[in-house]
């Protein structure tokens, strides 16, 4: 007997089979409905919008390249790059349904903010998994810095073909390198001075009043 589980994932394979043949932006609902053998009231209640469907897509890949994934005993960059790498190996089979997903969504404000959310939950269990903070300003911050790193590199991946992924492995090393030398710049210039004199810094406000 099929669990709600791979009820769930026969809707979302659907929908992106569908989005590959046919464009997402003439997919309905009740196609999928159709197509994947479920009733459009089954659907509709689990997934009111194909925002919903895309969202459930996205959960299934978060939780597939953080199953098994084991925090080593190795630096930050080296657990991001293979978070990101599982993450492309994982989307890999759907890439030509994402490509036409992004393709008929561009321009749609929703659809946009829906899947920037998206991403944002997927970086933030990124950084999480790798050992870093993702809660309060500066983890917000981080959170952020990884998804722009993360849609640049995915924009990469997309473009390519099917072959190997030594531009994308190389593009994503030099992208958290960057990041890391940023993130270095930042903590330092964030320490205190204790170079200066007792009562200079009175003096220094007082002069500039």
């Amino acid at each position: 007997m099929a669990t709600k589980s791979d009820v769930d994932w026969t809707i979302i394979s659907t929908a992106l089979t569908l989005a590959e043949t046919r464009g997402w932006r003439s997919v309905t609902l009740a196609e999928i409905a159709a197509e994947s053998g479920q009733t459009l009231g089954r659907i509709a209640g689990e997934f009111p919008t194909k925002d919903a469907i895309l969202f459930a897509f996205n959960q299934r890949i978060d939780a597939e390249i953080l199953e098994d994934f084991v925090d080593r005993d190795s630096s930050v960059r080296d657990r991001l790059f293979e978070l990101m790498m599982r993450r492309l190996d994982a989307l890999a089979p759907h890439r030509s349904a994402i490509r036409a997903i992004l393709r008929d969504t561009v321009g749609d404000p929703l659809a946009t903010l829906s899947g920037l959310c998206a991403v944002h939950r997927s970086m933030s269990l990124t950084l999480e998994a790798a050992g870093v903070s993702a809660t309060g300003p500066l983890g917000l911050l981080r959170v952020k810095a990884l998804s722009a790193l993360y849609l640049r590199t995915l924009y990469i991946w997309l473009r390519g073909d099917d072959g190997g992924n030594d531009r994308i492995m190389a593009e994503l090393d030099k992208s958290l390198a960057r990041a890391e030398r940023l993130a270095t710049s930042l903590g330092q210039h964030a320490r205190p001075r204790t170079d200066r004199a007792p009562g200079s810094e009175k003096a220094g406000s007082e002069t500039t009043a």
